[in-house]
């Protein structure tokens, strides 16, 4: 295990040099260097952060629903320090966690990840095992939980915890050089589903047939949808799912007519803010423990997921499966670390939103 030596917080509430946050404020996203360091409340676990992990939807998600004071990113790797909120929480101060956060318009500060601490409730979390990468665990809870959420969820498919090794059906995974979409096919390849279909760029068909993916199109090439359409038919299979892992209009578009006429049994999962005609109960969430609700611009009213306890145990228990079998049955492909300035940082967090490098990319905390 990589060892990291301690950085207590400032206890004062004047020395803000080491709490250095990626925050939207207003409409601008910009570095805070004056937020305190955070005061855990009752039922909250104190984290120094290590590294925080990076989604597309870091930026896309507050910027588009219009968030005006928060604190960025939602994936973490870090040490518990003493806190009231470790009582009965089978966590304890020196334990290495890893997991995630989730995005409210009126969350907390200290809850965003893309800072030196952060204090929340100890929901998400898992103690970090040896095998386990501290920058990957800061990378894999959110992609991971949200390709679990369309598996096991959505699909209704076993989990790999379940034993099952052979699944007669073909899923059609839509831009599977995301980091959603290399989880899904490696879930799909350990749960034994027959014909793992993806699109690509075609520089990405050999690492992903190595994670499972029986046949890839590149979805540069014009005739992408007639190649996935040909592909489906020729597996044979009865039943079908689509999983749009991009989160683009075109990428969801393409993948609807590509599925478009199937006569058999057809499932759909999206990732992102669902739009058009399609139904929001096809959108797939990290987030299953608890109530969300979103307000669409321009909809007539916001979009609300109940809480699910029961789908959530299902899908963590997923991620757990995870965790325990990184690096022989599962890996994150393209992991980058960055190290630097917190305003080169932001930067990065750009090219990311616009999909605009391959791999997960973390940030090594405290940023400079």
């Amino acid at each position: 295990m990589q060892s990291f030596r301690t950085r207590m917080p400032p206890t004062d509430g004047h020395d803000d040099s080491l709490v250095r946050s990626l925050c939207r404020q207003q409409d601008n996203v910009i570095v805070r260097r004056d937020l305190p360091p955070p005061t855990p409340v009752e039922g909250e676990i104190l984290i120094e952060v290590l590294f925080s992990g990076s989604n597309p939807s870091d930026l896309r998600i507050v910027n588009y629903l219009g968030f005006r004071n928060f604190v960025l990113g939602y994936d973490f790797c870090g040490r518990v320090l003493e806190s009231p909120g470790l009582n009965g929480s089978g966590f304890k101060a020196g334990d290495i966690v890893a997991g995630y956060t989730s995005y409210e318009d009126d969350q907390p500060l200290r809850w965003g990840t893309h800072q030196s601490y952060i204090s929340r409730p100890p929901i998400g979390m898992f103690k970090v095992p040896g095998n386990l990468p501290l920058p990957d665990a800061a990378a894999l809870t959110t992609v991971v939980q949200t390709a679990n959420d369309a598996l096991f969820h959505l699909f209704k498919l076993p989990p790999p915890s379940s034993g099952q090794g052979h699944i007669e059906g073909t899923l059609v995974v839509w831009g599977g050089g995301t980091a959603v979409g290399m989880s899904a096919i490696q879930l799909a390849h350990a749960i034994g589903i027959t014909s793992i279909i993806t699109t690509a760029s075609a520089s990405r068909h050999g690492l992903l047939q190595e994670l499972g993916a029986t046949q890839c199109s590149d979805y540069h090439d014009e005739s992408v949808v007639q190649q996935v359409k040909r592909a489906v038919q020729e597996a044979g299979n009865k039943r079908v799912w689509g999983f749009d892992t991009a989160g683009t209009p075109d990428s969801s578009r393409l993948l609807l007519d590509s599925l478009a006429g199937f006569e058999g049994e057809v499932q759909y999962a999206f990732v992102g803010l669902i739009s058009g005609n399609r139904p929001a109960s096809e959108m797939c969430l990290a987030v299953r423990h608890h109530k969300l609700a979103f307000d669409i611009p321009g909809a007539p009213e916001p979009y609300v997921f109940p809480a699910k306890p029961a789908e959530a145990e299902i899908i963590w228990k997923a991620t757990e499966w995870v965790v325990a079998h990184y690096g022989k049955e599962f890996r994150l492909p393209g992991l980058r670390v960055f190290a630097g300035r917190a305003e080169e940082a932001l930067e990065q967090l750009q090219t990311v939103a616009a999909q605009g490098a391959f791999g997960k990319l973390v940030l090594k905390q405290p940023l400079e």
